[in-house]
């Protein structure tokens, strides 16, 4: 189990962007050697560095361009803000600024790329039911297509510091397993609790109702009790999408940690309805889809 070290944040100065940033002090990370980059992605078009206003052909042109130029100088002072909030936060980070233009999943998937990201901090679109349904957005995107891990925080902007809540879906899988460590490599505060969630929709190639599966869970179990975490188990018959779901939250689950289901090709990447994406899109609290690294 490693630490996570190299960060990504992705910030558009919206409150779900400010309430994934305070989301991180419920995220059992370190308070120091963290790199973190904040990016923000102006949505606009800018020329060349080498062209300038005399370049272009038209009134119009030059008057749009300034208007986007505008746009981006306000993205640049939004980052900022963002980038002192999370030093705040984390006095001991090494916390840089990044800006851009472009796409904004596209532009956090590539430097998600570029600086071996190990986590994606991105915030939830959508509030409501209906929101939360709509497929497309920039975080469903990066969820899918990130090389790493991916954090999609529905996080309060106040905290009220009591110890986290949390939730592992498992199923025995690897990707499970992967969400089982990563749990386990962080520094949760005392008193944090984890409730280990087990769909047995008799659908799986896991028999919740084997022997042999219950021994895995209960080796589980006493690696999260090992490790200082108040754990549980819950076994529940249903669907994993909605059984993770209503457990976490009748649990009143700060995130749910749950594995990917790996993908071999950019075909499987794109195709929605899997158990991970359906969670990142109706559940109440926070998700982290956990990918595991390639040995």
């Amino acid at each position: 189990m490693s630490t996570i070290t190299n960060i990504l944040i992705a910030y558009d100065g919206s409150k779900s962007a400010d309430s994934a940033i305070d989301d991180l002090r419920n995220a059992g990370l370190e308070a120091s050697g963290v790199n973190a980059t904040v990016i923000s992605v102006a949505e606009v078009w800018l020329p060349p560095e080498t062209m300038s206003d005399a370049d272009l052909p038209t009134e119009g042109m030059r008057s749009h361009l300034d208007a986007n130029l505008k746009t981006f100088e306000n993205v640049k002072d939004s980052n900022a803000r963002a980038v002192e909030r999370v030093r705040n936060l984390f006095p001991a980070w090494n916390v840089q600024a990044f800006v851009t233009s472009g796409s904004a999943a596209w532009e956090i998937l590539i430097k998600a790329g570029e600086m071996k990201a190990e986590l994606i901090v991105i915030g939830a679109q959508g509030l409501s039911a209906v929101d939360r349904m709509i497929i497309g957005s920039v975080s469903s995107k990066v969820v899918n297509e990130a090389p790493c891990s991916v954090h999609v925080a529905r996080g309060r902007v106040e905290v009220d510091g009591s110890a986290p809540r949390i939730v592992i879906a498992f199923d025995g899988s690897e990707g499970s397993d992967a969400a089982v460590d990563a749990v386990l490599a962080r520094k949760w505060p005392a008193a944090t609790e984890v409730r280990l969630v087990v769909a047995n929709d008799g659908a799986s190639r896991f028999d919740a109702e084997d022997d042999g599966f219950k021994a895995v869970v209960t080796s589980v179990i006493d690696r999260l009790t090992a490790s200082g975490l108040k754990a549980q188990k819950s076994i529940i018959a249903g669907t994993p999408k909605q059984v993770i779901i209503k457990e976490a939250e009748a649990f009143s689950a700060d995130c749910i940690f749950i594995g990917s289901a790996g993908h071999s090709s950019r075909l499987s990447q794109m195709l929605l309805g899997t158990v991970s994406s359906a969670v990142v899109t109706r559940a109440h609290c926070s998700v982290e889809v956990v990918k595991a690294k390639k040995s």
